[in-house]
């Protein structure tokens, strides 16, 4: 079914990463494919909730035999112009032997700023592709009060994923999706505009079906601190997180089609 044929398609795609690496001299195939490993660079919208490390939890409670190792380049508020200036993000590239690198562009940056995010997403790509990874782009959501800003959001980073021939994690069609339920689930912060635990949480379910190619039904809505096992990094009432799942699944393989 179509389940099966998304899930051997990112399987094959990882599998080139992973070749293309081993040929180049970074390792053997086989130590390859017991990790995936992921550089996120982008500000607030990545670092709520440590979307990164809740991705992380959902692999380890999935029991996944491909371990997920992941980093996290954060500036408050920055463009992808900003990162790319800054100097940390590109180092970080250069020195991690990933997979993939997922960037997430400034909140707006999509609408008001979309030739340069095209301009600077280009240049990620090339530096991302010489270090053997593949490009992912993290499309984000409008804010609460200003709902239509998501068929813009959504067309720039469709645009640019084709410009960059990247995965696209379409995350805020997954919201704008999820802020259609009936009974609501709130997915935002009390400023409307960073996740809420529930927001941050169908983020990560969204990250954990693009790189997985499987769905993330049946994981844990509790997911605990690696630090601290008494001190939740994320909890989702147990009934929305199902919807969450559901949702996340069901946004990536409608992507895909």
């Amino acid at each position: 079914g179509a389940n099966a044929r998304y899930r051997r398609v990112c399987e094959a795609r990882l599998e080139a990463i992973m070749a293309k690496r081993s040929a180049a001299g970074g390792g053997t195939t086989s130590s390859r494919a017991a990790r995936v490993r992921i550089l996120f660079i982008g500000n607030s919208f990545t670092q709520y909730y440590g979307i990164p490390w809740v991705v992380k939890q959902l692999a380890a409670a999935a029991q996944e035999p491909r371990v997920f190792e992941t980093d996290l380049v954060e500036k408050g508020g920055y463009t992808l112009q900003q990162h790319w200036k800054d100097g940390t993000a590109v180092k970080k590239i250069r020195e991690g032997h990933w997979q993939y690198v997922v960037l997430q562009a400034q909140s707006s940056e999509a609408m008001d700023g979309l030739s340069e995010m095209k301009q600077y997403a280009d240049l990620f790509e090339s530096k991302i592709r010489k270090s053997g990874a593949e490009p992912v782009l993290y499309m984000t959501w409008a804010d609460r009060a200003k709902p239509t800003d998501m068929a813009a959001i959504a067309r720039g980073y469709e645009s640019t994923a084709r410009k960059i021939k990247g995965t696209l994690a379409p995350v805020g069609l997954a919201w704008k999706k999820a802020l259609r339920e009936k009974p609501p689930i709130n997915l935002f912060d009390g400023d409307g505009h960073h996740p809420s635990p529930a927001g941050g949480y169908l983020a990560a379910c969204v990250f954990y079906a693009v790189f997985y190619g499987k769905s993330p039904e049946g994981l844990p809505h509790y997911l605990k601190t690696p630090e601290d096992p008494n001190k939740a990094l994320i909890s989702v009432i147990p009934s929305e997180a199902k919807r969450l799942q559901h949702i996340a699944w069901e946004t990536v393989q409608e992507h895909q089609k």
